[in-house]
Protein backbone atom coordinates (compact mmCIF):
# COMPACT_ATOMS: atom_id res chain seq x y z
CA UNK A 1 0.00 0.00 0.00
CA UNK A 2 0.97 3.20 -0.74
CA UNK A 3 1.56 6.13 1.74
CA UNK A 4 -1.43 7.83 0.96
CA UNK A 5 -3.30 4.88 1.38
CA UNK A 6 -2.00 4.65 5.37
CA UNK A 7 -2.99 8.40 5.64
CA UNK A 8 -6.25 7.90 4.37
CA UNK A 9 -6.77 4.90 6.63
CA UNK A 10 -5.69 6.83 9.46
CA UNK A 11 -7.73 9.68 9.05
CA UNK A 12 -10.51 7.63 9.30
CA UNK A 13 -9.87 5.52 12.29
CA UNK A 14 -9.41 9.07 13.64
CA UNK A 15 -12.48 10.79 12.63
CA UNK A 16 -15.18 7.94 13.65
CA UNK A 17 -12.84 6.96 16.95
CA UNK A 18 -13.41 11.28 17.66
CA UNK A 19 -17.05 10.62 16.42
CA UNK A 20 -17.48 7.58 18.67
CA UNK A 21 -16.20 9.14 21.61
CA UNK A 22 -18.68 12.07 21.00
CA UNK A 23 -21.59 9.70 20.76
CA UNK A 24 -20.52 8.09 24.22
CA UNK A 25 -20.05 11.30 25.93
CA UNK A 26 -23.32 12.81 24.80
CA UNK A 27 -25.27 9.48 25.49
CA UNK A 28 -23.49 10.21 29.32
CA UNK A 29 -25.04 13.24 29.63
CA UNK A 30 -28.09 12.51 28.70
CA UNK A 31 -28.35 9.87 31.04
CA UNK A 32 -26.94 12.38 33.50
CA UNK A 33 -29.69 14.55 32.65
CA UNK A 34 -32.24 12.19 33.61
CA UNK A 35 -31.74 10.99 36.75
CA UNK A 36 -31.12 14.33 37.95
CA UNK A 37 -34.61 15.09 36.50
CA UNK A 38 -35.80 12.07 38.60
CA UNK A 39 -34.40 12.91 41.51
CA UNK A 40 -35.94 16.59 41.01
CA UNK A 41 -39.34 15.30 40.91
CA UNK A 42 -38.70 12.56 44.16
CA UNK A 43 -37.62 15.78 45.92
CA UNK A 44 -41.13 18.34 44.98
CA UNK A 45 -43.19 15.08 45.39
CA UNK A 46 -41.63 14.75 48.76
CA UNK A 47 -41.66 18.10 49.72
CA UNK A 48 -45.49 19.26 48.23
CA UNK A 49 -48.45 18.19 50.34
CA UNK A 50 -51.07 16.29 48.46
CA UNK A 51 -54.23 14.49 50.17
CA UNK A 52 -53.51 11.35 50.58
CA UNK A 53 -50.14 12.34 52.19
CA UNK A 54 -51.69 15.20 54.21
CA UNK A 55 -51.50 15.37 57.77
CA UNK A 56 -54.91 17.16 59.67
CA UNK A 57 -54.09 19.98 61.82
CA UNK A 58 -55.39 19.32 65.49
CA UNK A 59 -57.63 21.88 65.36
CA UNK A 60 -59.93 19.53 62.88
CA UNK A 61 -59.13 16.56 64.14
CA UNK A 62 -60.34 17.44 68.03
CA UNK A 63 -63.72 18.53 66.24
CA UNK A 64 -64.36 15.43 64.55
CA UNK A 65 -63.79 13.61 67.86
CA UNK A 66 -66.03 15.96 69.52
CA UNK A 67 -68.49 14.94 66.90
CA UNK A 68 -68.33 11.93 67.32
CA UNK A 69 -68.51 11.85 71.28
CA UNK A 70 -71.54 13.93 70.38
CA UNK A 71 -73.54 12.19 67.70
CA UNK A 72 -72.89 8.53 67.54
CA UNK A 73 -74.34 6.46 70.08
CA UNK A 74 -73.25 3.55 68.97
CA UNK A 75 -70.60 1.88 66.07
CA UNK A 76 -72.11 -2.03 66.65
CA UNK A 77 -69.55 -3.29 64.72
CA UNK A 78 -66.97 -1.35 64.84
CA UNK A 79 -67.46 -0.63 61.27
CA UNK A 80 -66.92 3.01 60.81
CA UNK A 81 -65.24 5.12 63.35
CA UNK A 82 -63.06 2.80 65.26
CA UNK A 83 -60.02 4.54 63.72
CA UNK A 84 -61.18 7.90 65.01
CA UNK A 85 -58.97 7.47 68.12
CA UNK A 86 -56.38 9.17 69.42
CA UNK A 87 -52.64 7.15 69.03
CA UNK A 88 -50.31 8.43 72.34
CA UNK A 89 -46.53 9.49 70.65
CA UNK A 90 -44.78 8.21 73.69
CA UNK A 91 -41.45 9.46 72.21
CA UNK A 92 -42.71 12.82 72.10
CA UNK A 93 -41.81 15.29 74.96
CA UNK A 94 -45.20 17.33 74.92
CA UNK A 95 -47.09 13.98 74.89
CA UNK A 96 -49.69 15.97 72.18
CA UNK A 97 -50.62 13.08 69.92
CA UNK A 98 -48.47 14.51 67.15
CA UNK A 99 -48.84 10.84 65.29
CA UNK A 100 -52.58 11.16 65.26
CA UNK A 101 -53.85 12.15 61.71
CA UNK A 102 -57.29 12.09 61.31
CA UNK A 103 -56.93 12.29 57.43
CA UNK A 104 -56.32 8.24 57.37
CA UNK A 105 -59.63 7.99 59.61
CA UNK A 106 -62.18 5.93 57.55
CA UNK A 107 -64.30 8.17 55.93
CA UNK A 108 -62.16 11.85 56.20
CA UNK A 109 -61.35 13.24 53.11
CA UNK A 110 -58.23 16.09 53.54
CA UNK A 111 -57.23 18.48 51.17
CA UNK A 112 -53.30 19.23 50.44
CA UNK A 113 -53.03 21.40 53.89
CA UNK A 114 -54.97 18.98 56.54
CA UNK A 115 -57.79 20.68 56.02
CA UNK A 116 -61.05 18.30 56.54
CA UNK A 117 -63.32 18.80 53.43
CA UNK A 118 -65.24 15.87 53.82
CA UNK A 119 -67.10 12.67 55.80
CA UNK A 120 -67.88 9.80 53.95
CA UNK A 121 -69.89 7.50 55.80
CA UNK A 122 -72.86 6.03 53.70
CA UNK A 123 -73.74 2.69 54.35
CA UNK A 124 -75.50 2.27 51.30
CA UNK A 125 -72.58 2.33 48.63
CA UNK A 126 -72.40 -0.83 46.63
CA UNK A 127 -75.61 -1.79 47.91
CA UNK A 128 -78.56 -3.41 45.69
CA UNK A 129 -81.64 -2.06 47.61
CA UNK A 130 -83.61 -4.86 46.37
CA UNK A 131 -81.73 -6.95 48.14
CA UNK A 132 -83.30 -7.58 51.24
CA UNK A 133 -80.41 -9.72 52.84
CA UNK A 134 -77.89 -7.26 52.29
CA UNK A 135 -79.91 -4.61 53.52
CA UNK A 136 -80.58 -6.75 56.85
CA UNK A 137 -76.25 -6.83 57.23
CA UNK A 138 -76.27 -3.05 56.10
CA UNK A 139 -78.26 -2.14 59.33
CA UNK A 140 -76.23 -4.67 61.50
CA UNK A 141 -73.24 -2.07 60.57
CA UNK A 142 -75.11 1.10 60.45
CA UNK A 143 -74.07 3.83 62.99
CA UNK A 144 -76.47 4.79 65.39
CA UNK A 145 -76.80 8.54 67.04
CA UNK A 146 -78.22 11.59 66.68
CA UNK A 147 -77.75 14.39 64.90
CA UNK A 148 -77.43 16.86 68.28
CA UNK A 149 -76.73 20.67 68.29
CA UNK A 150 -73.40 20.25 69.99
CA UNK A 151 -72.01 17.81 67.40
CA UNK A 152 -72.89 20.20 64.44
CA UNK A 153 -71.55 22.66 66.40
CA UNK A 154 -68.05 20.92 67.36
CA UNK A 155 -67.42 21.06 63.64
CA UNK A 156 -68.08 24.85 63.48
CA UNK A 157 -66.09 25.54 66.59
CA UNK A 158 -62.95 23.75 65.37
CA UNK A 159 -63.18 25.48 61.84
CA UNK A 160 -64.06 22.14 60.70
CA UNK A 161 -66.99 24.21 58.97
CA UNK A 162 -65.03 26.24 56.93
CA UNK A 163 -63.80 23.33 54.89
CA UNK A 164 -66.07 20.84 55.17
CA UNK A 165 -68.04 20.54 51.64
CA UNK A 166 -69.42 17.31 51.83
CA UNK A 167 -70.96 15.44 54.63
CA UNK A 168 -72.44 11.75 53.98
CA UNK A 169 -74.29 10.07 56.38
CA UNK A 170 -76.52 8.17 53.96
CA UNK A 171 -77.97 5.10 54.97
CA UNK A 172 -77.13 5.14 58.93
CA UNK A 173 -79.26 5.09 61.95
CA UNK A 174 -79.03 8.90 62.88
CA UNK A 175 -82.86 10.44 64.38
CA UNK A 176 -84.55 12.68 65.91
CA UNK A 177 -84.65 16.25 64.21
CA UNK A 178 -82.20 18.09 62.39
CA UNK A 179 -81.16 20.76 64.07
CA UNK A 180 -80.78 24.42 63.22
CA UNK A 181 -77.27 24.43 63.76
CA UNK A 182 -76.70 22.70 60.33
CA UNK A 183 -76.77 25.85 59.23
CA UNK A 184 -73.06 26.46 60.53
CA UNK A 185 -71.81 23.98 57.98
CA UNK A 186 -71.04 27.42 55.71
CA UNK A 187 -69.26 25.24 53.41
CA UNK A 188 -71.10 22.21 52.21
CA UNK A 189 -71.87 21.84 49.17
CA UNK A 190 -72.87 17.90 49.08
CA UNK A 191 -75.11 17.03 52.54
CA UNK A 192 -76.62 13.37 52.14
CA UNK A 193 -78.97 12.53 55.41
CA UNK A 194 -81.29 9.69 53.75
CA UNK A 195 -82.02 6.14 54.82
CA UNK A 196 -82.97 4.46 51.61
CA UNK A 197 -83.20 1.27 53.81
CA UNK A 198 -86.81 2.46 54.30
CA UNK A 199 -87.76 1.26 51.09
CA UNK A 200 -88.39 -1.54 52.60
CA UNK A 201 -90.38 -0.97 55.50
CA UNK A 202 -91.40 -5.13 56.17
CA UNK A 203 -87.55 -5.29 57.56
CA UNK A 204 -86.96 -2.07 58.88
CA UNK A 205 -90.34 -1.09 59.93
CA UNK A 206 -91.34 2.72 60.59
CA UNK A 207 -89.74 3.22 63.77
CA UNK A 208 -88.92 6.73 64.71
CA UNK A 209 -85.78 5.92 66.12
CA UNK A 210 -84.46 4.77 62.58
CA UNK A 211 -85.28 7.67 60.51
CA UNK A 212 -84.99 11.39 61.11
CA UNK A 213 -88.48 13.45 62.07
CA UNK A 214 -89.34 16.87 62.71
CA UNK A 215 -89.59 19.88 60.07
CA UNK A 216 -86.58 20.97 57.76
CA UNK A 217 -85.15 23.85 59.52
CA UNK A 218 -84.92 26.80 57.46
CA UNK A 219 -81.29 27.43 58.67
CA UNK A 220 -80.96 24.78 55.71
CA UNK A 221 -81.70 26.63 52.88
CA UNK A 222 -79.29 29.66 53.45
CA UNK A 223 -76.15 27.29 52.90
CA UNK A 224 -74.60 29.03 50.23
CA UNK A 225 -72.80 26.56 48.54
CA UNK A 226 -75.36 23.63 48.77
CA UNK A 227 -75.52 21.81 45.23
CA UNK A 228 -76.97 18.60 46.54
CA UNK A 229 -79.55 17.56 48.97
CA UNK A 230 -80.80 14.33 49.97
CA UNK A 231 -83.21 14.04 52.85
CA UNK A 232 -84.91 10.95 51.52
CA UNK A 233 -86.87 8.20 53.31
CA UNK A 234 -87.32 9.51 56.29
CA UNK A 235 -90.07 10.75 58.55
CA UNK A 236 -89.62 14.24 58.35
CA UNK A 237 -92.74 16.71 58.65
CA UNK A 238 -94.06 20.04 58.03
CA UNK A 239 -94.26 22.04 54.93
CA UNK A 240 -91.40 22.73 52.01
CA UNK A 241 -90.26 26.50 53.02
CA UNK A 242 -90.94 29.18 50.82
CA UNK A 243 -86.95 29.69 51.38
CA UNK A 244 -85.88 26.68 49.24
CA UNK A 245 -86.25 29.13 46.53
CA UNK A 246 -83.03 31.04 48.41
CA UNK A 247 -80.91 27.82 47.92
CA UNK A 248 -79.97 28.60 44.50
CA UNK A 249 -77.01 26.56 44.50
CA UNK A 250 -79.23 23.70 44.26
CA UNK A 251 -79.15 21.12 41.45
CA UNK A 252 -80.21 17.72 43.06
CA UNK A 253 -83.01 17.99 45.62
CA UNK A 254 -84.40 14.99 47.45
CA UNK A 255 -87.44 15.14 49.35
CA UNK A 256 -89.50 12.09 48.58
CA UNK A 257 -91.02 9.58 51.04
CA UNK A 258 -91.45 11.37 53.91
CA UNK A 259 -94.20 12.79 55.93
CA UNK A 260 -94.04 16.64 54.66
CA UNK A 261 -97.71 18.29 54.07
CA UNK A 262 -99.43 21.22 52.46
CA UNK A 263 -97.96 23.18 49.18
CA UNK A 264 -95.20 23.12 47.15
CA UNK A 265 -94.03 26.82 47.39
CA UNK A 266 -93.81 28.71 43.93
CA UNK A 267 -90.08 29.99 44.97
CA UNK A 268 -88.92 26.43 44.00
CA UNK A 269 -88.74 27.79 40.70
CA UNK A 270 -86.28 29.96 41.28
CA UNK A 271 -83.49 27.58 41.22
CA UNK A 272 -82.41 27.74 37.97
CA UNK A 273 -79.67 25.35 38.40
CA UNK A 274 -81.78 22.31 39.26
CA UNK A 275 -81.11 19.17 37.64
CA UNK A 276 -82.86 16.81 39.51
CA UNK A 277 -86.30 17.24 41.61
CA UNK A 278 -87.99 14.13 43.61
CA UNK A 279 -90.47 15.44 46.15
CA UNK A 280 -92.31 11.44 45.74
CA UNK A 281 -94.20 9.19 48.49
CA UNK A 282 -95.68 12.42 50.62
CA UNK A 283 -99.28 11.87 50.81
CA UNK A 284 -99.54 14.84 52.64
CA UNK A 285 -98.57 17.69 49.97
CA UNK A 286 -101.88 18.41 48.38
CA UNK A 287 -101.28 21.40 46.12
CA UNK A 288 -98.77 22.69 43.12
CA UNK A 289 -97.74 25.71 41.80
CA UNK A 290 -100.51 27.38 39.90
CA UNK A 291 -100.92 26.60 36.27
CA UNK A 292 -99.43 29.14 34.95
CA UNK A 293 -96.40 28.82 36.99
CA UNK A 294 -93.33 29.56 34.82
CA UNK A 295 -90.02 27.90 36.55
CA UNK A 296 -86.24 28.64 36.18
CA UNK A 297 -85.03 25.58 35.99
CA UNK A 298 -85.84 24.61 32.37
CA UNK A 299 -82.47 22.24 32.68
CA UNK A 300 -83.95 19.35 34.78
CA UNK A 301 -83.62 15.98 33.62
CA UNK A 302 -85.92 14.15 36.46
CA UNK A 303 -88.73 14.98 37.77
CA UNK A 304 -91.05 13.00 40.51
CA UNK A 305 -94.01 14.07 42.01
CA UNK A 306 -95.66 10.60 42.36
CA UNK A 307 -97.32 9.04 44.73
CA UNK A 308 -98.54 12.35 46.84
CA UNK A 309 -102.00 13.91 46.80
CA UNK A 310 -101.89 16.44 43.59
CA UNK A 311 -105.01 16.80 41.76
CA UNK A 312 -106.22 18.71 38.96
CA UNK A 313 -105.38 19.16 34.62
CA UNK A 314 -101.90 18.00 33.60
CA UNK A 315 -99.84 20.44 34.77
CA UNK A 316 -99.07 23.12 31.77
CA UNK A 317 -96.01 24.78 33.17
CA UNK A 318 -94.30 21.04 32.03
CA UNK A 319 -94.05 21.89 28.52
CA UNK A 320 -91.47 24.63 29.47
CA UNK A 321 -89.04 21.52 30.88
CA UNK A 322 -87.52 19.96 27.44
CA UNK A 323 -84.64 18.29 28.79
CA UNK A 324 -86.21 16.05 30.36
CA UNK A 325 -84.98 12.24 30.71
CA UNK A 326 -87.23 10.70 33.88
CA UNK A 327 -90.74 12.32 34.60
CA UNK A 328 -93.28 10.15 36.71
CA UNK A 329 -96.92 11.93 38.38
CA UNK A 330 -98.27 8.35 39.38
CA UNK A 331 -100.20 7.46 42.15
CA UNK A 332 -102.41 11.37 42.28
CA UNK A 333 -105.45 12.59 41.24
CA UNK A 334 -104.85 14.64 38.00
CA UNK A 335 -107.93 14.56 35.65
CA UNK A 336 -109.00 15.57 32.79
CA UNK A 337 -106.80 14.60 29.15
CA UNK A 338 -102.98 14.19 28.85
CA UNK A 339 -101.84 17.01 26.44
CA UNK A 340 -100.54 16.10 22.30
CA UNK A 341 -97.13 17.51 23.94
CA UNK A 342 -96.99 15.36 27.02
CA UNK A 343 -96.16 12.19 25.02
CA UNK A 344 -93.14 14.12 24.40
CA UNK A 345 -92.45 15.45 27.29
CA UNK A 346 -89.46 12.76 28.42
CA UNK A 347 -86.74 10.94 26.67
CA UNK A 348 -86.50 7.77 28.96
CA UNK A 349 -89.17 7.01 31.28
CA UNK A 350 -92.72 8.80 31.24
CA UNK A 351 -95.17 7.49 33.87
CA UNK A 352 -98.83 8.92 33.49
CA UNK A 353 -100.18 5.80 35.63
CA UNK A 354 -102.15 5.93 38.85
CA UNK A 355 -104.59 8.50 37.74
CA UNK A 356 -108.17 10.01 36.35
CA UNK A 357 -106.94 10.87 32.63
CA UNK A 358 -109.88 10.57 30.48
CA UNK A 359 -108.47 10.93 27.00
CA UNK A 360 -109.76 8.95 23.75
CA UNK A 361 -107.06 7.66 22.24
CA UNK A 362 -106.60 7.02 18.85
CA UNK A 363 -103.98 5.84 16.09
CA UNK A 364 -103.01 9.59 15.35
CA UNK A 365 -102.94 10.57 19.13
CA UNK A 366 -100.21 12.88 20.53
CA UNK A 367 -97.16 14.08 19.61
CA UNK A 368 -95.20 10.83 18.87
CA UNK A 369 -92.58 9.84 21.80
CA UNK A 370 -88.59 10.28 21.87
CA UNK A 371 -87.44 7.10 19.83
CA UNK A 372 -85.27 6.87 23.12
CA UNK A 373 -87.82 6.22 25.30
CA UNK A 374 -87.46 3.28 27.46
CA UNK A 375 -90.38 2.52 29.66
CA UNK A 376 -94.01 4.21 28.79
CA UNK A 377 -96.91 3.69 31.14
CA UNK A 378 -99.94 4.89 31.00
CA UNK A 379 -101.91 2.15 33.35
CA UNK A 380 -104.60 2.48 36.02
CA UNK A 381 -106.83 5.27 34.26
CA UNK A 382 -110.26 4.07 34.25
CA UNK A 383 -111.45 6.50 32.05
CA UNK A 384 -108.87 6.56 29.36
CA UNK A 385 -110.76 4.61 26.25
CA UNK A 386 -110.30 4.18 22.60
CA UNK A 387 -107.19 2.19 21.15
CA UNK A 388 -103.33 2.42 21.47
CA UNK A 389 -101.45 4.87 19.55
CA UNK A 390 -99.60 3.91 16.55
CA UNK A 391 -96.85 5.86 17.74
CA UNK A 392 -96.16 2.85 19.98
CA UNK A 393 -94.50 0.52 17.03
CA UNK A 394 -92.02 3.40 16.43
CA UNK A 395 -90.52 2.75 19.84
CA UNK A 396 -87.98 0.49 19.82
CA UNK A 397 -86.19 0.93 22.51
CA UNK A 398 -89.20 0.53 24.53
CA UNK A 399 -88.07 -2.13 27.70
CA UNK A 400 -91.48 -1.31 29.79
CA UNK A 401 -95.29 -0.61 28.11
CA UNK A 402 -98.48 -0.73 30.10
CA UNK A 403 -101.79 0.43 29.10
CA UNK A 404 -103.12 -1.71 31.68
CA UNK A 405 -106.57 -1.26 33.73
CA UNK A 406 -108.18 1.30 31.03
CA UNK A 407 -111.02 1.01 28.76
CA UNK A 408 -109.40 0.38 25.45
CA UNK A 409 -110.57 -1.28 23.03
CA UNK A 410 -109.45 -2.55 19.01
CA UNK A 411 -106.65 -4.67 17.97
CA UNK A 412 -103.17 -4.24 18.89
Amino acid sequence: MTTYTYMYIYIYIYIYTHIFTYIMFMAYLAVELIFLCILQLMHSSSSSPSSSSSVCIPEHRNGLLEFKQYAVKEDPSGHWLSSWTLTTNTSSATNDHNDTNCCEWKGVECDAHGHVIGLRLNNCEGIDPTDQAVLVRAQQTALQGTLTPDALLALSSSNVSNSLSKLDLGCQLFHGSIPPEIGSLVSLSYLDLSFQAQASPHIYGTDSNRVLTGPIPDELWSLPHLSYLDLGYNSITGTISPLVGNCTTLTNLHLGTNNLTGEVPSSLGHLALLEMLDISSNAGLHSLPPLDWNPSFVHLQSLDISLCDFSGPFPPWLQHLTNLSLFTLTGNKFDGEIPEWAWRLAKKSLDFSGNSFNNTLSCNTGTPPFPSLTSLDVSDNTYITGTIPCFVANLTSLGTLSFAMNSLYGPI
